[in-house]
């Protein structure tokens, strides 16, 4: 029987199911032979014999000397193989025997919740919340992430139109002052961020679910289905860039072969058309615009557009010189020494001894004058040596090297006195980005090429509709863009499938408007 399970979870299940197979047939009367019974069939399911653990675990439940737990587990089992085989309703049936039968607070906790989700997706809204409380009221008894996770659930179902708003935020408030649930509150806050989204509240949200994020969850899924959501409000908000590194980050945390993987991918890709189409529709307008009013006023919309650029500049020159400071003091503190073994203090050299005050006896003995055997003056020699040459490499020829460092020198000179005329130039450049002829030298200067840009633009708010409504069925977008397009008098190519996909449109959102189209 260890054989088998320890074959069952290294996953060789043909191997496993011989050593079960082998218990039956050699030892029938064993005390363990319903235990082998079911983990058999377990590895059956594994190997996708769910109709065959139907059939055996069937005939296993017609024995009337099964104990509790061995009935509950062979229920258990049969309710997982109906549910394979897309039979929900007898799936219940047999799990809610299970759960009944079994005394494993931790089966039943499972239990619980696998039968709150089934309700939950039946549409059972009901049936569903008294598993889920089922699963709270065991609280302690159980492993806490069931717990949360049918918080969770019940929050899922809360009902927006005549539900209690306090009731709910101060159950989740509660829930987040326990300490107990301080492993879950990557799951608490991303539902509070799910509640304030679905109220439209969108900051609050933000905010909610870049605290589940700080949390480090370790359920991808979670944190994927975050980043989703937090895409899907800058998507709303037509942030196209935003909303495009949103899903990046969903799709690094999904299972590449799932559905819902499929469809964000596939959305991401038309997302580049979107970001491509809103940026010509948004700078042809612009232009359009701009050219378009008066001269006074025009100038004045200039000179308003410098006022916010100045302000613009001044903080990211201030910011950069914070940066620049914030480096030197990092590399002036590394080059600081540090006194050690053998370090010389300037302030403490003096002057080299003179032959006439060396020569001094103590007793029998006298100091050597030597120039190299009186520290001090070989600490002040070396002093003299590096201000006058620098740092010297020991070797040959490091006179020759002050030549070369002189060409550097004037090398260098000519590169600073180079770079100094870019950064004049640079700044004379600055300085026109100041002016308002600067940008009124930018429009266009015939008419002829103000119809080319209403036309790039008539274009691309067509291709937008269609997008909207073809790619992301985000049908109000889509009318928005189609209207705007009728409103500018596009060219006569366009006004009529414009008109073709508004009336479609409007079938599903607005019958009345259909009939006028």
């Amino acid at each position: 029987l260890m054989l088998g399970k320890a074959r069952y979870y290294d996953q060789p299940f043909i191997p496993a199911l011989e050593a079960f197979n082998y218990i039956l047939y050699k030892y029938p009367n064993s005390s363990n032979i319903y235990t082998a019974k079911i983990w058999r069939e377990k590895t059956n399911m594994r190997l996708g014999n769910d109709a065959i653990v139907v059939k055996n675990i069937n005939r296993l439940l017609k024995n009337t000397d099964l104990d509790k737990q061995t009935f509950a587990d062979a229920n258990a089992l049969l309710s997982e193989a109906f549910l394979h085989l897309e039979k929900k309703d007898s799936a219940v049936a047999k799990l809610r025997i299970a759960e009944d039968f079994t005394k494993n607070n931790e089966e039943k906790a499972r239990y619980r919740f696998i039968l709150g989700q089934m309700y939950q997706q039946a549409g059972q809204k009901d049936s569903a919340i008294y598993f889920y409380d089922g699963v709270i009221d065991l609280n302690r008894k159980a492993d806490r992430k069931y717990m949360m996770h049918a918080y969770a659930k019940k929050a899922q179902m809360f009902d927006y139109v005549n539900g209690s708003d306090e009731l709910f935020i101060e159950t989740y408030n509660k829930l987040v002052d326990d300490r107990e649930n301080r492993p879950y509150y990557d799951i608490l806050f991303y539902e509070m961020g799910v509640y304030f989204d679905k109220r439209k509240d969108q900051e609050s949200a933000l905010e909610f679910y870049n605290k589940s994020l700080d949390r480090d969850s370790k359920d991808n899924y979670l944190v994927a289905s975050t980043y989703r959501n937090i895409g899907n409000m800058y998507f709303k908000n037509t942030d196209y860039t935003m909303a495009a590194k949103y899903y990046d980050s969903t799709l690094v945390k999904l299972d590449p072969k799932t559905r819902e993987f499929a469809y964000i991918e596939k959305n991401r890709k038309n997302l580049d058309n979107v970001i491509k189409y809103e940026g010509m529709a948004k700078r042809n307008d612009s232009i359009i615009t701009v050219y378009g009013l008066p001269a006074p006023e025009r100038k004045l919309y200039f000179e308003n557009y410098i006022v916010e650029l100045k302000k613009k500049d001044e903080a990211k020159r201030i910011l950069e010189e914070k940066e620049k400071e914030k480096i030197a003091n990092i590399e002036r503190n590394n080059q600081a020494q540090v006194p050690g073994n053998g370090a010389v203090n300037p302030q403490s050299l003096g002057k080299p001894v003179g032959p006439d005050v060396a020569a001094l006896s103590t007793g029998t003995e006298t100091v050597s004058t030597f120039y190299f055997y009186n520290p001090n003056t070989v600490a002040y020699g070396k002093l003299q040596f590096k201000k006058l040459w620098g740092n010297r490499t020991l070797g040959g020829n490091w006179r020759l090297a002050a030549a070369k460092a002189n060409e550097d020198k004037v090398v260098n000179d000519s590169i600073n006195s180079r770079n100094d005329s870019i950064a004049a130039l640079q700044n004379t450049i600055v300085e026109e980005k100041y002016t308002t002829e600067f940008y009124e030298s930018k429009l266009p200067k015939s008419q002829v090429l103000v119809d080319s840009i209403g036309k790039e633009r008539n274009f691309a708010y067509y291709q937008l509709g269609l997008i909207y409504k073809d790619k992301f069925k985000e049908n109000d977008l889509a009318s928005n863009k189609l209207e705007q397009l009728l409103r500018n008098n596009p060219e006569e190519k366009l006004v009529l499938p414009s008109m073709y996909n508004l009336y479609k449109i409007y079938q599903i959102t607005n019958l009345a408007k259909a009939e006028t189209v």
